[in-house]
């Protein structure tokens, strides 16, 4: 097959070609503080000036290693909280950085009523230390990979999660209902005829290199591709279509609206695929991803693939396929009663 013309499938706005070392355009108004210099950081959070209100400190973590996950879906919350009025401060690690992030976490609890973390490194001893120093812990999970402080709140917006957590002693709100999703994405497809334009992403790291394996089957298809890659992508892509680094979240709600097939890794992307009402191949690359993805399969919303069976998979979604994936994606409802569910965490 004759292969794509090296010319852009879309015409891109000048904005989505603007690259950046960080998500900037997306940042939440309250400080995101760069864990790593442990000297520059405040050891007093200044009163909100609602006084009955809670002082809420958010941890999260980011990197080559774990992705922007957790960052992105931090930002989102920490905006949430202020629009509640709640004094916030965000604390923000690179995985890079060589001291613990446990260690770096426990001076930052001074005056803080509620501390919320989202991390897979933080062990349970550590997180039950860090639960004595603070009112309240709420810890922001995927598939609880371990036991939880008793008392402490699990915040899970995942699709069928609560069963994971029926041993923990404490408030647990898990399921799509308090999902921590972005509005940004929220919009109608209008579904094409035949799949011609293709966007293709695997989150902030790719760790794995997916983007290059399947850039290469891509290349023997004839399809006009565009290629997103995210800030701690360190691989060399070797590739003619179209590339795009780093770019904010209405860039990317933007391309999906105007291409008629995605193939994204699980986690936040596929979210935010559904949302976009995009139809969607997800390749699930980490093993915490096989639940979500599995559920998601299931229920026709998108549909679970590999490297091994992809170019078979592209040419059998004809258009009632697609426009059935797109209606049941407009079905779904994300993070309902999250706003309420935090209401009563800060109360509590």
């Amino acid at each position: 097959m004759p292969k794509p013309s090296k010319k852009s499938f879309l015409k891109i706005p000048k904005h989505c070609r603007k690259s950046s070392s960080q998500f900037s355009e997306i940042r939440p108004k309250s400080p995101i503080i760069a864990m790593p210099a442990w000297e520059n950081l405040p050891r007093s959070h200044p009163k909100s000036q609602n006084s009955s209100a809670p002082n809420v400190g958010v941890f999260c973590q980011s990197g080559a290693r774990v992705g922007m996950g957790h960052f992105s879906r931090c930002v989102l919350l920490v905006d949430l909280l202020k629009s509640l009025g709640v004094c916030v401060e965000f604390y923000h690690y690179d995985d890079s950085a060589k001291m613990p992030l446990a260690e770096g976490i426990l001076p930052l609890l001074e005056g803080l009523d509620v501390a919320i973390i989202d991390s897979y490194e933080i062990s349970s001893s550590q997180f039950l230390e860090i639960a004595h120093r603070v009112r309240r812990l709420m810890i922001i999970d995927d598939v609880a990979r371990i036991s939880f402080p008793p008392g402490s709140v699990i915040l899970n917006g995942g699709i069928h999660t609560k069963e994971l957590y029926a041993g923990h002693l404490g408030p647990v709100y898990a399921g799509l209902e308090y999902m921590i999703y972005d509005k940004t994405f929220c919009q109608n497809k209008i579904i094409a005829p035949k799949i011609q334009r293709i966007l293709l992403c695997f989150g902030g790291s790719d760790e794995g290199n997916y983007t290059q394996r399947v850039t290469k089957i891509l290349e023997k298809l004839e399809y006009d591709v565009i290629i997103v890659l995210g800030a701690h992508y360190v691989h060399h892509l070797s590739t003619h279509f179209e590339v795009l680094r780093n770019i904010d979240a209405k860039k990317l709600a933007w391309l999906f609206a105007e291409v008629d097939l995605a193939i994204v890794s699980g986690g936040r992307m596929v979210n935010e695929a559904i949302l976009s009402q995009v139809p969607t191949l997800v390749l699930p690359i980490a093993k915490n991803q096989e639940h979500q993805v599995g559920i998601y399969d299931a229920m026709h919303l998108v549909q679970k693939t590999s490297l091994e069976d992809l170019a078979q998979k592209i040419p059998l979604l004809d258009f009632a396929t697609r426009e059935a994936m797109a209606r049941n994606c407009a079905r779904m409802q994300f993070g309902s009663r999250l706003k309420d569910c935090l209401l009563e965490i800060l109360r509590g």
